[in-house]
């Protein structure tokens, strides 16, 4: 009889963690996504006027419809997603991505207007974790809640494009944008 119940609180623990649901956002809340800063593009990327970058709108793995996002969103270690970038295209830095993050919602935390089709899970950043010297983890941004993580480069995770970006001078600082200090992200 304990066993049965095990397995059926197991069984009902993956249905929990594996179900879908719809993003939630605060009551009232303002988004963090600014008016105006972004610009639907005819190739289904985004210009992202505050940072000075191009985002592809569906995960890698999916295509721009038009409406949205077709296909199934693809997990990939950080070396498949370095290896799978489409020319001209890169991995975003912590700061980049983490700049997507619409904190007022989760389940994802992503203005989904924009965004559309993007899972509540964690995505892959270029930027390497600074307390492991062998360099097999990496950053990550979850769209669960909007939080960064830690991960080894082995592990799985999704992926978003970008490309251009600021210069140096456009974090107002001596450091390229992925060593930018966390309040000069915006």
């Amino acid at each position: 009889m304990r066993r049965r119940c095990t397995v059926g609180l197991l069984l009902l623990l993956v249905l929990a963690t594996t179900s879908t649901t719809a993003q939630q956002c605060r009551e009232g809340a303002v988004t963090e996504t600014p008016p105006g800063r972004f610009a639907a593009l005819s190739d289904g990327s985004l210009l992202d006027r505050l940072h000075g970058l191009h985002w592809q709108r569906c995960s890698a793995g999916q295509h721009w419809t038009g409406e949205g996002c077709s296909g199934s969103p693809r997990r990939l270690s950080l070396g498949e997603a370095r290896q799978r970038a489409p020319a001209g295209w890169r991995l975003p830095s912590l700061q980049e991505l983490s700049s997507l993050a619409e904190l007022a919602c989760f389940a994802p935390a992503i203005d989904l207007r924009w965004f559309p089709d993007t899972p509540a899970d964690a995505y892959w950043t270029a930027t390497a974790f600074a307390g492991d010297p062998a360099r097999v983890r990496f950053w990550q941004v979850n769209f669960i809640y909007g939080e960064v993580q830690p991960a080894t480069a082995i592990s799985p995770a999704f992926v978003r494009w970008v490309r251009g970006g600021l210069s140096v001078r456009g974090w107002r600082g001596n450091e390229s944008p992925a060593s930018a200090p966390w309040s000069d992200r915006d």
